[in-house]
Order: structure tokens, then C-alpha cells, then sequence
């Protein structure tokens, strides 16, 4: 019985081991998404250590760099003002573990989750591609993931390297010129939606929606908001309205049932983060400069009552 278990061992490790050099040799390479929307993460990452507390913290989907003008609202309200969001498929349990440890007394946490982000919807290839082979995102990778982390690996390596073939990668570390020092897109924005929305990206908002690990989270990042000595607040990304498809009982439903899981305030209501097609950039998200610059005005009455 001993040697057919050590057989077994053996052909596993074996089976293992040409995983386990392929894996090697992708993450010895350099990186290729650091030009990327989902690669700036490195960068945002870092901040929460460059720029000391108290600071406004924003985390979220991508909509976040698209709504807020993080250099007027530090200087409205006189704190540095960071913005975190990269992506909601990133999953709402990867920024808390990014922000473990690095909030500090004072800091004001605003989370702007987008659908996607309460649904809990996960793309671990996208994940991959912003973490690549950096020792301090890849810490932050939460358990839950491992696995299907593991599943998308093949398809993150295959595309890293035909970037590397194609002669990606070999400039050194490269932050978009789009992206502000404090994570917010700088780049000037015109909207460019031929009918005023992405008619292939309806938006269902309903309570239906929103999955318990998504509120387990957001109770988690509270708490430890509190425990450090901070403020947790929840703001409504912006969303074309002309996407929504939701009808006004279920968008009232949403905004009550958050209301009631979710022991925080909130900077705004549902229906103030509704905006005209007029005002979005290349998605249901994404503003242009003029819908950043009434998003981040709303954001600014909102705060002052937090900073006081």
C-alpha cells in the first residue's frame, strides 16, 4: 500500500513539474500591462504608501477614475485624494486586501461599486493581467481565488507572451499618460457613443443582484475602516440612464435593501447617479471630462460633511 501511495506521489509531482517551470518562465519576464488600465494597479497600489494619512480613498470599479478629479478634491477639501478603482472584476475582496494594513486614522474609504461588483463577477485573467509577476499584488490575491486563479493562468500566459513576441514588455515599467499621479483618468474626454449608451451593455439594477459575499465584504472593509480609525462611506457610481433597463420600483428596491444591509452612509442616491447619455465617454461607466466634472462637484458637497 506504502509504494502504490509513493507511486502516486511521484506521478503527481511529476505531472507537476512542467506547471510548475512554464509558470517560472512566464513570471520571470518583464511586464507588458503596465500601460494598461488594469495595470496601473501597481502604481494606485503604491500611493497608499507615498501619500500619508489623512487622505479620501476611492475604491471601485473602473467608472472611479472616470468620475473623480482627484487634484480638485484634494484641493476643495484639503486632504490627498487617491483613487484605487482599476476594475470591478477585480472583485471587491482583492481591494480589501490591498487596503489591509495601509488604512490609516482619518482616511475617509469611499466605495463606488458598479453591477458588476455587487454580483461578485470575477475576471481572473483580467486579475492576472494587472497583477503579473509583482510580489505585492500577488500577496493581496485573497484564498477564494487560488484556484480559478490557477484555471486562467494558461490563457494570461499565452497573451503575455505573444505581447513579448510582438515586442511588448522591453521598455521598463510604463504608467499611461491617460492616469494622473493620483489614479484618475486626466486624459480629456468627449463623448463618442454613437446612440448614447453601449446598446449591447443593458444594466439590470435590482436587489436580486446583489450577492452576500459582495455585503460580506463590504462589511469587512467597514470594520476595518472603523478599526483604524477612519470613515467608510458608499457613493452610487455613475450610470447612463439610457442603458438601465430597470424599472423605478426595482431601483428603489436596490437603494433600500443597500440602505438597510450596509450600516454606512451614503453620498448620494441611486437616482442621482443616473446621468444623461450626453455625459459618458466610451461606456455605460465612463465619463467624459464635462460628466467628471458634475460627478466630482455632487462628491464634493457629499464630503464636506465627512471631513467636517
Amino acid at each position: 500500500m506504502k509504494k502504490y501511495f509513493l507511486k502516486i506521489a511521484v506521478y503527481l509531482l511529476l505531472l507537476a513539474l512542467p506547471l510548475t517551470l512554464i509558470f517560472a518562465y512566464v513570471q520571470s519576464k518583464p511586464t507588458v500591462f503596465s500601460g494598461t488600465l488594469l495595470g496601473t494597479i501597481y502604481h494606485k497600489s503604491g500611493l497608499l504608501d507615498e501619500v500619508g494619512s489623512p487622505r479620501i480613498i476611492f475604491v471601485g470599479g473602473s467608472s472611479c477614475p472616470y468620475a473623480t478629479d482627484c487634484e480638485r478634491i484634494s484641493e476643495e477639501l484639503g486632504m490627498p485624494c487617491i483613487n484605487l478603482g482599476v476594475t470591478s472584476y477585480f472583485g471587491l475582496a482583492y481591494y480589501r486586501n490591498l487596503l489591509k494594513g495601509h488604512i490609516g486614522e482619518g482616511d475617509i474609504i469611499v466605495l463606488m461599486p458598479e453591477a458588476a461588483m455587487m454580483r461578485n463577477k470575477i475576471n481572473y485573467e483580467a486579475l492576472w493581467e494587472g497583477v503579473e509577476n509583482r510580489p505585492s499584488l500577488l500577496r493581496a490575491v485573497p484564498v477564494s481565488y487560488w484556484k480559478n486563479m490557477a484555471l486562467a493562468y494558461y490563457k494570461y500566459a499565452a497573451h503575455k507572451l505573444d505581447l513579448l513576441d510582438a515586442g511588448y514588455g522591453k521598455k521598463g515599467e510604463i504608467y499611461s499618460p491617460d492616469f494622473g499621479y493620483f489614479g484618475d483618468v486626466t486624459q480629456y474626454r468627449e463623448a463618442i457613443l454613437e446612440h448614447g449608451y453601449m446598446t449591447d451593455d443593458e444594466i439590470m439594477l435590482n436587489r436580486e443582484m446583489v450577492e452576500p459575499e459582495f455585503l460580506r465584504n463590504v462589511r469587512g472593509l467597514a470594520k476595518d475602516a472603523e478599526k483604524a480609525g477612519a470613515v467608510f462611506v458608499f457613493a452610487f457610481p455613475p450610470v447612463d440612464k439610457l442603458a438601465v433597463i430597470s424599472d423605478e420600483n426595482e431601483l428603489a428596491g436596490l437603494e433600500s435593501y443597500l440602505r438597510d444591509e450596509i450600516n454606512a452612509g451614503f453620498l448620494n442616491t441611486l437616482n442621482d447617479s443616473l446621468m444623461e447619455g450626453q455625459y459618458f465617454y466610451n461606456s455605460n461607466n465612463h465619463l467624459t471630462t464635462e460628466g467628471e466634472e458634475i460627478y466630482t462637484e455632487t462628491l464634493i458637497r457629499a464630503l464636506r460633511s465627512v471631513t467636517g
